[in-house]
């Protein structure tokens, strides 16, 4: 384990750390990298995102508690998408298996309900499905992912013509009517999608689209 968490590391440090790591050789046999509590930004995602191909064994990295911005995080979850080895990747406290999450450790279903992930995590979700052609289920409830968080998971999933995502229990989740039209567009493409519950929340002109696109999907069960 490579731990250099609360170290007040900033980007210029970890850039540092990192290329002494490669040049050494150090980063293809780090396996734990833990960053948490330091001072990372937009630039040290960067870094890191560069870095995750040389680091062939890692399977954990957290970064929790740092500095990174949610519009920051997404040279590392494009990185995470196409990632064989990370099993762990730590942005709001809680651990998402990106392994599981893109496919390249295929499961059916992910329970991810009452994580406390935020849009970062979010973010990296959504670039993960978006390559999943396996996964049937996945529960996201009781987060914090907001709008930007679920608009970029159903976008990635309109996008993802091979994905397998059956069912989705989304009641009472706060989602509004920018949220709802991202629905409605993956909604109108997904042949697989069977079970939509969408009650209890606030999906404004989305609603009238959503019963449009289900008229003529007598095999979608959507609940409003």
């Amino acid at each position: 384990e490579w731990d250099l968490s609360s170290r007040c590391l900033n980007d210029k440090d970890l850039h540092f750390v990192i290329s002494r790591a490669q040049s050494s050789e150090m980063a293809a046999g780090v396996r734990v990298l833990n960053l948490e509590a330091n001072q990372i930004g937009a630039q040290g995602v960067r870094l890191l995102a560069d870095a995750l191909p040389q680091m062939a064994s890692l399977e954990s990295l957290n970064l929790f508690n740092n500095k990174i911005a949610d519009d920051g995080i997404g040279p590392l979850a494009e990185a995470a998408k196409l990632n064989r080895t990370l099993t762990a990747l730590n942005l709001d406290g809680s651990e998402l298996p990106v392994t599981r999450l893109n496919g390249a450790e295929p499961v059916d279903s992910l329970d991810l309900k009452d994580k406390g992930l935020g849009v970062k995590s979010a973010v990296v979700v959504a670039a993960c499905i978006g390559v999943n052609s396996v996964l049937t289920e996945i529960n996201l409830r009781g987060n914090s992912l907001g709008t930007e968080g679920w608009c970029a998971i159903f976008n990635a999933l309109r996008d993802n013509k091979e994905n397998k995502i059956a069912k989705w229990d989304l009641s009472r989740q706060k989602l509004d009517a920018e949220v709802a039209k991202s629905i409605a567009e993956y909604v109108a493409v997904s042949s697989v999608l069977t079970e939509l519950n969408l009650r209890w929340n606030h999906l404004g002109d989305g609603e009238a689209a959503l019963r449009e696109i289900a008229k003529d999907r007598p095999s979608l069960t959507l609940k409003l």
